[in-house]
């Protein structure tokens, strides 16, 4: 499916499994983590080695994901990141008609 909407959380648990999932990978590049939360935590069911289609979203709220790897394969330093807390992202699509005029 397509994510419409996205809100900033701090979920240290799912931090540190994440963390714990670069390193294991060695990760030098971007995944996309899919995963489901509910009363035992975190659970990871699918890995894709690509950026989010949230990309953008995620830009929107200082996550700059592609910026980063950009910067990251030229090596600059990349800056730490500290999200807004409870900031939300909604994603709208619309149709747009050119008709010549």
């Amino acid at each position: 499916g397509l994510s419409g909407y996205i809100k900033v959380v701090k979920l240290p648990d799912l931090e540190k499994m994440l963390i714990r999932l670069a390193e294991t990978l060695d990760l030098n590049g971007a995944i996309n983590v899919q995963l489901r939360i509910d009363d035992n935590g975190p659970s990871i069911f699918e890995i894709n080695p690509r950026f989010s289609s949230t990309v953008m979203m995620r830009h929107q709220v200082g996550f700059k994901d592609l910026v980063w790897a950009i910067n990251a394969r030229q090596n600059h330093t990349i800056p730490d990141h500290t999200p807004a807390y409870g900031t939300e992202v909604y994603r709208l699509s619309r149709e747009v008609i050119n008709r010549g005029l």
